[in-house]
């Protein structure tokens, strides 16, 4: 959340929020931290790590569909934040979108070679959870250059992922 003037009067409100999306989370009160979320959301819609935040929770949620439109706005926002991409890699698997949820797992790892989601998303979808040598960066596969995967193998000419925006 960056600083600034917030409508909850101080960044402690902001930090109150948070606190209570993590409560929720860690309790298991998904819904609660969905309200938190939806608060921040209000309060900072631009902010590309409170995108990020509800895509994670609805996600947990097993809201994949809403899960992605929040990564892919988070990625609008910052298109270097591994973990966006990783949300985004696990909420398109989760809707079956394989070749794209491969896509935006290696741009995660190529933004962030240790990045454990990512690499247990490409396990998921049974391929080798590291980034390939060479793995293009999340610009280009938000221009759709990046090669599909099927099966693991590359095939050149398909776009790895839709464009971020859309």
């Amino acid at each position: 959340v960056r600083s600034g003037k917030l409508g909850l009067g101080t960044e402690d409100g902001a930090l109150k929020l948070l606190s209570g999306v993590a409560g929720g989370v860690t309790r298991g009160d998904l819904e609660g931290a969905w309200k938190g979320t939806k608060s921040l959301l209000s309060l900072y819609p631009h902010d590309p790590g409170v995108q990020r935040l509800a895509a994670a929770v609805l996600l947990r949620l097993g809201r994949a569909v809403e899960a992605e439109a929040h990564a892919r706005e988070s990625l609008r926002l910052d298109g270097t934040d591994p973990d966006a991409w990783t949300v985004l890699a696990w909420s398109l698997l989760r809707q079956g979108k394989r070749r794209a949820a491969a896509a935006a797992a290696l741009s995660a790892l190529g933004l962030d070679p240790a990045a454990p989601g990512a690499a247990a998303a490409l396990t998921a979808l049974g391929l080798p959870a590291a980034a390939p040598r060479g793995t293009p960066g999340p610009a280009a596969v938000a221009q759709g250059v990046v090669p599909a995967l099927s099966g693991g193998v590359p095939r050149s000419g398909q776009p790895a992922a839709p464009p971020l925006s859309g």
